[in-house]
């Protein structure tokens, strides 16, 4: 088994799980500011606010995404678009949202 990381990031046999993990965070993350967004109505904030963390830029880049500004814009619509509407998260769908293969 490979535990290589190279610039930060995992790569051999494990690169795939290790990615996916992380994917997983991001998406509850986005599912925790959808409820806020329901509830308090800050959720959007919240989001931007992790993002621009060491811990969530970190977190960003091993799930396979690039923290830059245009992925903190799609994180931000896609928490106002489930917020509005009834529609169930799902990973995939919100992966899909943030160009990651899922």
């Amino acid at each position: 088994m490979t535990k290589a990381k190279k610039n930060g990031v995992f790569v051999g046999m494990q690169a795939g799980r290790v990615q996916r993990t992380f994917a997983g965070f991001v998406v509850d993350a986005i599912e925790a500011a959808v409820r806020s967004e329901r509830s308090r109505g800050n959720g959007r904030v919240q989001i931007d606010r992790w993002t621009r963390t060491s811990s969530g830029t970190e977190i960003l880049t091993k799930a396979g995404l690039h923290p830059c500004e245009t992925t903190r814009t799609r994180m931000r619509e896609l928490v106002l678009r489930y917020a509005r509407s009834e529609e169930q998260l799902t990973r995939r769908a919100l992966l899909s949202g943030l160009s990651v293969a899922a």
